[in-house]
């Protein structure tokens, strides 16, 4: 008789008489729909910025932007207002190093 652990139980169960208990369920979290992430390419008619033509398909508008070599920013906030760099923070050591250094130039190093 074949067996095979069971991962639900912690315990051993034939194969030919599986528990129903131990039956996998399926995702709560998963649609009945047969594509739930389906993405559409229409979309209402708009105005493209670079030529004035209007458009009611997404990848024709940007097939436009991408042979003029625009690149299309829309509303994303790391773009349109970035965060500048923060200077790179001060070691403890090269504090240690700069006191000592005004120290010894003052005479009261070793």
């Amino acid at each position: 008789m074949r067996q095979r652990y069971c991962r639900k139980c912690g315990e051993w169960h034939a194969l030919e008489a599986w528990p129903p208990d131990c039956f996998a369920r399926a995702h709560v979290s998963c649609s009945n729909l047969s594509s739930p992430n389906f993405i559409s390419d229409t979309l209402d008619p708009v105005q493209s910025q670079l030529d004035g033509r209007i458009y009611d398909s997404k990848s024709r508008l940007r097939e436009t932007y991408r042979n003029a070599g625009v690149v299309e920013v829309g509303n994303d906030s790391s773009v349109m207002n970035p965060v500048p760099k923060r200077p790179p923070g001060i070691k403890r050591e090269d504090i240690k190093a700069s006191v000592a250094k005004a120290f010894s130039r003052a005479g009261f190093g070793s």
